[in-house]
């Protein structure tokens, strides 16, 4: 293991190309307009028409939007061209309702953390046994669940070790007689029949909440809490259960009050609408299917419109949901080595997605399936982009789906965040027209795999990265191949007053070293991040201010305070 010294903020390797260990938000998320995107929305629109057209979706209804923080960016609609398969609409659009299953998990999450954030849950690492008094263990059944080891967070990061689904996960009511008997299952004696709920057997019966408590008194762990992830709708009827003894209201009133309402989701509920809004394929008896206690994980129905609605403010409110919550960053470790879990995301961080770079792409998604019914939701933040897409009818293959639309998307959303670096921040900023008895000159320079980074810099007459490259090396014992990336710190805005009443508003950046070197080599790929590394007397050596003009909004000055020097822009990259 190598030690690093405190000047060694960011390690890194490259594959020929492409460093490894480079800052993950390289830049502040972009904007979009219409036209910076309908290409790409253009050709993503022939892609899926193209795969839907295949005869196994005759009978299939999907509705796809994606969504800034700003402004929904595009739709894609797809009714099923079958028409007589079809028991509900037969057109498909914004307004078209499906079952979102396990997206409902979003409503809940945030329905916690605005309760926390209230007081009103006073810590997330509080067992739930605390906020459901009914949940206890049964004493004749030692090995039952200890439900005062597992936490409310525990629950949000499918971290709970506890049973997925209460009555509707049994293959004995949802599989056809010849397909069990295929299967070489046993048959069902009529004292274990006696023991499936009686809500599982008949749908037309609601599980209720003594239902879901009396069948947990006995249950058994699937894991040991805090060990390993594993997917469980039960805990998140659960935290419904907590939602309505903190707020004396039923789960479905609260998030009506505190969610639905506010957001204006007028086609969203946890009701079945009127057939005819919805997209409902003959024969399909899950769509009026009251799920009861299961509400908190899969019973939400909505319309795409309102969904997109949904994520984009979560997009512009995510870090002011909770004072000392940032809700998409991972709590544990998920299968694989891509994954992560997050309260309630299943989180895929890869560096599949940009050919030209190591830096990952980080996917918040919720995916599930209720019979006919799939939805996926999508949150991109480093790109200020989301996504749902709601399915009923023949799934086809949901990576396939994804990819055709998420890597073209982010391709071209890399591609504005990167002419952005270039046309406002790089260029040759100098101290010829401010400080001119300096020779002090500072080069940033922008490309696909390096994003910002210090071209060259003259200090006083003197080049001094050489230096910088040198004394990095020194302290990482790491070889000479270094660059210096810069990144934003996403910090509070300055703001400054300049003579002739000119406001120059303030971004603070800082810059990092990032090493290359061949990636397959060992630990090469392993990864410190410090973005304060050394100071001189007292300041950040590494810290970069850029001010824009508060009219223009363009930048026209970089400030290096331990150098004590402001340089003019001089030019564009």
């Amino acid at each position: 293991m190598k030690i690093f010294a405190h000047w060694i903020t960011l390690s890194g390797v490259i594959t020929t190309v492409t460093a490894s260990c480079e800052p993950p938000l390289a830049f502040r998320p972009p904007t979009y307009s219409n036209e910076s995107l309908a290409g790409v929305f253009t050709n993503i629109s022939t892609t899926l028409n193209k795969y839907f057209s295949n005869s196994t979706f005759d009978a299939t209804n999907i509705a796809i939007e994606v969504t800034s923080s700003q402004q929904a960016l595009w739709s894609f609609f797809w009714a099923a061209t079958n028409k007589s398969s079809q028991a509900g609409a037969t057109v498909v659009d914004g307004s078209t309702v499906f079952r979102v299953t396990r997206s409902t998990k979003i409503f809940t999450t945030l329905a916690i953390l605005q309760l926390n954030a209230q007081g009103r849950i006073a810590d997330l690492d509080y067992s739930i046994a605390s906020y459901v008094p009914g949940l206890k263990q049964d004493g004749n059944e030692p090995q039952a669940v200890d439900w005062s080891r597992i936490s409310l967070r525990d629950l949000l990061n499918e971290m709970g070790g506890i049973i997925d689904m209460y009555a509707y996960a049994d293959i004995l009511t949802s599989v056809s007689a010849s397909s069990l008997a295929a299967f070489g299952l046993p048959p069902v004696t009529n004292s274990t029949l006696a023991s499936v709920p009686a809500c599982e057997l008949n749908l037309s019966e609601p599980c209720t909440a003594s239902d879901l408590l009396s069948a947990l008194q006995s249950s058994l762990p699937v894991l040991r809490p805090n060990v390993e992830d594993s997917n469980s709708n039960v805990g998140f009827s659960l935290l419904g259960l907590a939602i309505a003894n903190v707020t004396g209201l039923s789960y479905e009133e609260s998030i009506r009050q505190s969610i639905i309402l506010p957001l204006g989701l007028n086609s969203t509920s946890f009701i079945a609408p009127n057939i005819g809004s919805g997209a409902v394929p003959k024969g399909n008896s899950l769509w009026s299917w009251d799920v009861g206690i299961n509400n908190p994980s899969v019973g939400i129905y909505t319309s795409s419109r309102d969904m997109s609605v949904f994520l984009r403010w979560i997009l512009a409110n995510y870090l002011d949901i909770h004072p000392t919550i940032n809700w998409f960053t991972p709590g544990f470790y998920g299968v694989g080595s891509h994954n992560y879990i997050g309260m309630p995301w299943n989180i895929f961080r890869t560096t599949a997605v940009l050919p030209q770079t190591n830096r990952p792409v980080t996917f918040n998604t919720v995916v599930g399936t209720l019979g006919s019914y799939t939805a996926v939701s999508i949150v991109l933040p480093d790109y200020d982009l989301a996504i749902s897409l709601m399915m009923s009818g023949a799934l086809g293959d949901p990576n396939l789906i994804l990819e055709y639309i998420t890597f073209p998307l982010v391709h071209q959303a890399e591609e504005i965040a990167q002419n952005n670096l270039k046309s406002i921040y790089a260029g040759t900023y100098s101290s010829s027209s401010i400080q001119s008895e300096l020779n002090t000159s500072v080069t940033l320079s922008q490309s696909s795999a390096r994003s910002l980074f210090l071209g060259s810099w003259i200090s006083n007459g003197t080049a001094i990265l050489p230096s910088l490259v040198a004394f990095t090396a020194m302290r990482g014992g790491q070889g000479a191949d270094w660059y210096f990336q810069l990144a934003p710190t996403f910090t509070t805005p300055l703001r400054r007053e300049r003579p002739g009443n000119r406001t120059q508003l303030g971004e603070a950046w800082r810059w990092v070293n990032i090493l290359e070197a061949p990636a397959d080599q060992g630990w090469n790929d392993w990864c410190v991040s410090s973005f304060d590394g050394e100071s001189y007397a007292g300041t950040p050596i590494n810290k970069m201010i850029f001010w824009r003009d508060g009219s223009s909004g363009e930048v026209d000055e970089l400030e290096i305070p331990a150098f004590n020097v402001t340089l003019a822009k001089m030019t564009s990259s």
